[in-house]
């Protein structure tokens, strides 16, 4: 494996990278309502920018993937953010849902190549317990956007307004673009593990039909694409529940999101520590039995009537915490068996990913009062499908091999 002085900022750029596509999603969160009065729209259309944004991040990947693989990762990163800041900065001067709509598309196929080349890069460059560690830490820094953009949005909504979060976002994607440019060298060489020359010549999709057939990508990939549809649940409803329904301000909001968000960053960390020792299977059987324990309670407190901020927080903070056991390991689980497509091997997880959330996104917005109750009850749906995903796909087998 090469190595050159550019090395050293490899892990740095994997975290930035994953930065780049959650902050579109998160940034703009808290001025939800105030983006429905500005361009006289419906919530439900507002929600809507959501499942916009992920079917663009999510189809883009699929090719960027296979691009990665044939052209390299640098010049791929490099078109994939200049479209990403175009389509931010288009959001930033709609005048109607329409143009919103529209251009959270262009923004998200944009953001599917940081998206997916973010973990693609760390997979040219690490394996084996390293990749696993490191995607602990990948997944903290994706889950620090969804805890501090919230507050960052909520201070400007209120001090500027909804169009500045949008400027904001395009900033930061330009600050990583310049410096990629000097200090990222292309990985794809690191990568030993080249793509068969009978793959090659059946085109850039043919590899995807590797990954669907096995039962290890799915199984992992589908149990993380269900998982996120959590935090889409809680991004869709939250905004309305905890301002329209508690009264809470747009800062006030942002502020319950970071110690909603917190709750994953801790769990990673902890993963972090326990997948050193421990199997990574192991450890996220743990974090489905927390997942359901908290979820529970977080239902019980609906369903008895009892609405105030502590009994929506607190369970979804520990809810988050779990989820830091599951994800981690997930991702690293179902890209570690193909380092020579890794490209699409990222790309297809990505896409999984984000349909996980797109989906989510269009069951929640139409729901006519969001409260605590059915977000419960989606959050324990979302649960049972991963937990029963990840049961038939890569536990059962394992210990059938056992016997």
């Amino acid at each position: 494996m090469p190595h050159n002085k550019k090395d050293f900022f490899i892990p740095l750029f994997v975290l930035l990278l994953i930065m780049v596509g959650q902050s579109a999603v998160d940034t703009y969160l808290p001025s939800f309502p105030a983006i429905v009065d500005s361009l006289g729209t419906t919530k439900t259309q507002v929600q809507m920018t959501l499942f916009s944004y992920f079917i663009g991040i999510g189809f883009s990947q699929l090719l960027f993937g296979p691009l990665s693989d044939q052209l390299g990762r640098r010049p791929i990163l490099m078109a994939g953010l200049t479209l990403f800041i175009i389509g931010s900065l288009t959001c930033a001067a709609a005048r109607s849902i329409e143009v919103l709509l529209t251009a959270r598309l262009v923004q998200g196929i944009g953001a599917g190549a940081p998206s997916v080349l973010s973990r693609v890069i760390m997979r040219d460059k690490f394996g084996g317990k390293d990749l696993f560690k490191l995607a602990s830490y990948a997944i903290m820094s994706w889950a620090t956007i969804p805890t501090m953009a919230p507050l960052l949005g909520g201070f400007i909504q209120e001090t500027i307004g909804w169009r500045a979060n949008f400027i904001t976002i395009s900033c930061f994607a330009g600050v990583i673009l310049i410096s990629m440019f000097f200090l990222l060298p292309e990985t794809r060489s690191y990568n030993h593990h080249k793509q068969p020359t009978t793959q090659a010549k059946k085109g850039l999709f043919a590899p995807y039909l590797t990954l669907i057939r096995s039962r290890v990508f799915l199984g992992y990939a589908l149990c993380v694409s269900i998982c996120y549809g959590v935090f889409v649940a809680f991004n869709a409803i939250g905004p309305f529940l905890l301002q329209n329904n508690l009264g809470l301000s747009a800062l006030e909001y942002s502020k319950m999101v970071v110690i909603v968000c917190s709750g994953f960053i801790l769990g990673s960390f902890i993963n972090s520590k326990l997948s050193a020792n421990m199997d990574h299977d192991k450890v996220m059987l743990y974090g489905f039995t927390f997942f359901f324990i908290f979820n529970i309670g977080l239902l019980l407190f609906g369903l008895l009537g009892i609405l105030n901020v502590y009994v929506i927080v607190i369970p979804l903070f520990l809810i988050q915490c779990s989820l830091g056991l599951i994800i981690p390991n997930g991702m690293a689980g179902c890209l570690e068996p193909f380092p020579h497509i890794a490209g699409r091997a990222g790309a297809l997880f990505g896409f999984l990913f984000l349909t996980g959330g797109a989906i989510t996104s269009i069951v929640i917005s139409r729901f006519p009062d969001p409260d605590q109750v059915p977000l419960a009850l989606a959050i324990l749906l979302l649960g049972m499908c991963a937990l029963g995903v990840f049961s038939t796909l890569i536990i059962a087998p394992k210990k059938k091999q056992k016997t």
